[in-house]
């Protein structure tokens, strides 16, 4: 509970507060403030008097922060008077025993406001005067006017004598030893008793010292040893000192405990956050399908993750342990020599990263392999290595670039497409309004059957055109749908439906499809590829050669199923070869056609993972092969999209 402040509100209350009249020294209250501790351990009043002296009466048990508060409630009450070079008298001499700490502080005030203070007396308990002594030698010489009072009286009477307080400084207690002349009246039994007191209590008093030095010397322990000693006896100030020596000691011992015990807390604290953090680290670690290793300057292994150990007992049929050489894991000697230069590189203080293959009977695997150096204090202490699996990265890229490309082509062809199709779109719709005006101006029946004639034939063409669009656009929309194809009824059929070419019934039709061939794929897409190039067959026939033919044969290769259709027709000119599977080109202006067709058929053959090529005949003539593979493995329905 804290204690009361006591208010002084009138000189009466001052004279009662400090013991003394300060009337007596013409000197009048002007101003007061008090100050008390949170816990009401320590108390103080300030007072100021006259124009520049200010008194400061402490009790209680200080803290540092309680006087640097009060010195900060001082300085404000100078400043607030405006006043110019104050005397400070700060009276300690009713607080408990005044700790290192307290008297640290009171040093570091005293320092730091020499300055803006006039003077400064400071007052110490009567029954601690040693400290009065320690402070008038030690602080005489550091600090400029500093004195050292017996009593806030005594300070006031050298303040207001203005007299130099070298005598206060220096008082010191005399040794109430009997005087010669007192002595030579005392019998010899007398004198003797005198003598051996004063050596009973000196070596009492050693005994003590001894005592205490001896715990210190002989147990390595410190237990204060309480030394009363008389005023009178010779060494009287040695025992305070000694006294004063064991407060300070005692008070560094409990500071040292208690930093001790704060960090034991810390150290624990530190210790379980960082076994926390290891365990996450390590279940983060281990959770983690990347290889992780550490390996120090002698290339031995610090430390590992699970993925890593999985990875060596599986390509190297060998179990990982610390502080074992990491190039003993490898079996092969070039790899040794890989990965020493790799880690020597690291040691050296580059980072670095590596891409390295391996394959197998199934697939090709790709790993990409980071190397850092590990510092510590600006110095490697060795080299982290990170493993990562990217092979589906490396897939992904490269579909992205198949994908880039046919994007690219797709928009290389879509300005052509548009600007072909519009064209021969509008073509036959032009000629046929052009023959609508002209039948409506003709009166022979004769003229308007054969305009009727030439627009069936526009008509038809337009057609044809529309449904090679149509097909063209299914194939890059609608999924594969898959199954098993009876390859010699479809060529038959599509030989079939070729009636409405003139010179169909003229060539010869030859199927050849070997009895083990089995085919699993798209039928509608494999209908346009084989009717394009048997329509194409038929259309470009020889009509000078003596036996035209069209030949289809199918058959097998391994699990490919192989189509050829050649025909002994006009052919095509061997430097057009390479073009003639782009879109709208036409290697021969004999026969109308819009030039998609085979642009068709390759876009339909790759769909269904398969390749075509051409080849000259001799003499005359050309083959389209066509490989498919069977999809009843690789695909299943697929419903259209």
């Amino acid at each position: 509970m804290q204690s009361e402040v006591i208010q002084i509100s009138n000189t009466e209350e001052f004279i009662n507060w400090n013991g003394f009249d300060i009337k007596e020294f013409n000197l009048s209250l002007r101003s007061h403030d008090n100050y008390i501790s949170g816990s009401g351990s320590y108390r103080c009043h300030i007072a100021l008097l006259d124009k520049d002296i200010v008194v400061v009466n402490s009790s209680g048990t200080p803290k540092p922060s309680d006087l640097n508060k009060v010195t900060g409630l001082l300085n404000q009450i100078i400043s607030t008077q405006s006043i110019e070079g104050a005397t400070v008298v700060w009276d300690f001499s009713n607080i408990t025993f005044p700790g290192i700490k307290v008297r640290s502080a009171i040093l570091q005030i005293v320092k730091k406001y020499m300055e803006a203070w006039n003077s400064i007396f400071l007052i110490f308990p009567p029954k601690i005067s040693i400290v009065t002594r320690i402070y008038s030698s030690f602080l005489k010489q550091k600090v400029k006017n500093l004195s050292v009072a017996d009593s806030v009286k005594d300070a006031l009477t050298s303040i207001v004598a203005k007299s130099p307080s070298e005598e206060e400084i220096s008082k010191i207690e005399k040794l109430q030893i009997p005087s010669r002349a007192s002595m030579r009246n005392k019998s010899k039994d007398e004198l003797i008793d005198i003598i051996e007191n004063m050596h009973v209590a000196h070596q009492n008093s050693n005994q003590k010292v001894l005592e205490m030095l001896g715990q210190i010397s002989w147990e390595g322990r410190f237990n204060k040893v309480e030394i009363d000693d008389d005023e009178n006896s010779p060494g009287f100030e040695l025992m305070q000192v000694m006294s004063l020596l064991q407060h300070d000691v005692a008070e560094i011992i409990d500071e040292f405990k208690e930093l001790n015990q704060n960090l034991e807390l810390k150290v624990a604290e530190r210790m379980v956050d960082f076994i926390d953090k290891e365990s996450n680290l390590r279940s983060i670690l281990d959770s983690s399908d990347r290889s992780i290793w550490l390996i120090n300057t002698r290339l031995e292994l610090m430390d590992f993750n699970v993925a890593f150990s999985n990875d060596i007992q599986k390509k190297y049929n060998k179990v990982p342990k610390i502080h074992q050489n990491v190039l003993d894991l490898f079996d092969d000697p070039k790899q040794k020599g890989i990965w020493k230069n790799r880690f020597e590189t690291a040691l050296n203080g580059k980072p670095s990263i590596y891409l390295d293959q391996d394959y197998n009977d199934i697939e090709e695997h790709v790993w990409q392999i980071r190397t850092s150096p590990i510092t510590e204090i600006g110095k490697i202490k060795g080299v982290s290595v990170d493993v990562e699996d990217i092979t589906d990265l490396k897939q992904s890229h490269l579909k992205l670039i198949e994908k880039n490309r046919d994007l690219e082509k797709v928009n290389s062809e879509l300005d052509s497409f548009v600007y072909r199709v519009s064209h021969d779109l509008r073509a036959p719709l032009t000629s046929i309004l052009g023959l609508i005006s002209l039948m409506k101006m003709e009166t022979s029946p004769e003229k308007v059957h054969e305009y009727i004639e030439m627009q069936e034939k526009s008509i038809v063409k337009l057609d044809q055109f529309i449904n090679e669009i149509i097909n063209l656009s299914r194939n890059s929309r609608l999924g594969v749908s898959v199954s098993r194809i009876n390859i010699n009824e479809l060529i038959h059929e599509l030989f079939e439906g070729q009636h409405y070419i003139k010179t169909a019934n003229e060539i010869k039709r030859i199927c050849n499809v070997c009895e083990d061939v089995v085919l699993f794929s798209d039928l509608q897409r494999l209908s346009i590829i084989l009717n394009n190039l048997i329509s194409n067959s038929l259309k470009y026939a020889n009509p000078y050669q003596e036996c035209p033919f069209v030949e289809v044969n199918v058959y097998m290769e391994y699990t490919n199923c192989i189509i050829e259709v050649l025909d002994n027709g006009i052919g095509i000119p061997e430097n057009l070869l390479p073009r003639i599977f782009e879109m709208f080109f036409r290697a021969t202006q004999k026969h109308s056609g819009s030039g998609l067709g085979l642009y068709i058929v390759k876009e339909t053959v790759e769909k269904l993972k398969g390749t075509i090529s051409v080849e000259p005949q001799t003499p005359y003539g050309t083959m389209f092969r066509v490989v498919l593979p069977s999809l009843k493995d690789k695909y299943i329905t697929v419903p259209e999209v």
